[in-house]
Order: structure tokens, then C-alpha cells, then sequence
């Protein structure tokens, strides 16, 4: 995979015959959020060691700090299943998991200056459900809802993820996983 230059998304396809996984990475406009940081880093060096980030967290923090209102973060995942799904066990597994996984319950404060994550003990989240099945061309519906969706930023300190499950067919179904890259990178998703 490589990630173009621009703002032009890229895709990356998983198929089976149940499953096909559609990733869309945006690379920034510019692409120097790392450099700039690095290139701070006599004012901020500091910051890595009182701080709990990783060193790849405190770059992709920083170029969230200085892009604050850009969305190149984001890392939203389509998953397409063939076969039946039952909403309501959907949901509750999505609960389950997200009570489950520190990772998707983590967040980013400030507090001088100084960024740390911290995982909550609970996060409150329901993941919603759209049906589709009237839509003449349910695909599309998706494919402009995402487009959306996946450009609206995350608060950093409440919660990093976002998610959707769409039922286009009674054996189509197609979720929706959006997640800042703060919590998340391109090896785990392979997992």
C-alpha cells in the first residue's frame, strides 16, 4: 500500500467470500505536521518525557495540535458481510468490545501544555443502525454518508471512534468503523 500525495484518499481491499473490508487513509495536504513537530522540538522535546505517549502517539498528537481542524487522523474502516446479522446482537457485541478494549475506551487530555492518555473505566456508547433496504442504490447512500462522517473531527478528550451498522439487504449488511489514529494504527487492523 502507499499513500499518495495530496488529500487524495487511498484504498485498501480485504475480500472473502463473506467479508470485504474497505480502508481509507488520507494523507495531508501537508506533509510536514512530523517535521514541524520535530523541527519544535528544542521548545517540546520535553514533552516525551513527561508525558505517557508513545513516540508516534506525541507526533500524531502534535499534528493534530497544529492542524486541529483537519480530519487526516481519521482512519474509517467498511466492512461488507454477506449473510444474515441481527442488529440488536450486533450492537451488544460492539458494547461488549468496546468495554473491553482499553484502546477504544482511551483518551487524550491536556493539562499544561503536557498531553496524556488515560483509559476510562466506562464509556456510554451505542452504536447506531440504518436501514436501507427502501433505498433504490443503499451503496451509494453509504458511500456519501461516509464521506461525511468520516471528515468530522474527534474530541480528543470524550471519545476516538465512531461506528454505523447499515443493512442494505436482509443477507447485506455494511459497518462503519471510524477511529482517530491516536488509538489505533494500520498493524492492528491486520489482527
Amino acid at each position: 500500500m502507499s499513500l499518495n500525495a495530496g488529500n487524495q484518499p487511498t484504498n485498501l481491499l480485504h475480500d472473502s467470500p463473506t467479508c470485504q473490508t474497505h480502508l481509507t487513509f488520507r494523507s495531508s495536504p501537508l506533509s510536514t505536521p512530523t517535521q514541524e513537530a520535530s523541527s519544535r522540538n528544542n521548545r517540546t522535546g520535553h514533552l516525551t518525557t513527561i508525558s505517557n505517549l508513545s513516540t508516534g502517539q506525541m507526533m500524531i498528537w502534535a499534528g493534530q495540535e497544529l492542524f486541529p481542524e483537519s480530519p487526516h487522523y481519521n482512519m474509517a474502516l467498511l466492512f461488507t458481510f454477506r449473510g444474515a446479522i441481527d442488529a440488536n446482537r450486533f450492537q451488544s457485541a460492539f458494547r461488549k468490545l468496546v468495554t473491553a478494549t482499553d484502546s477504544l475506551r482511551t483518551v487524550f487530555e491536556t493539562t499544561g501544555g503536557v498531553p496524556q492518555q488515560r483509559v476510562l473505566e466506562e464509556l456510554s456508547y451505542k452504536l447506531d443502525f440504518v436501514d436501507l433496504r427502501n433505498e433504490n442504490n443503499p451503496r451509494k447512500t453509504i458511500d456519501q454518508w461516509v464521506a461525511d462522517r468520516s471528515n468530522q473531527l474527534f474530541t480528543l478528550d470524550e471519545r476516538l471512534f465512531d461506528s454505523t451498522l447499515f443493512q442494505c439487504d436482509s443477507d447485506l449488511f455494511v459497518w462503519y468503523l471510524n477511529q482517530h489514529h491516536l488509538i489505533i494504527d494500520l498493524s492492528l487492523i491486520h489482527i
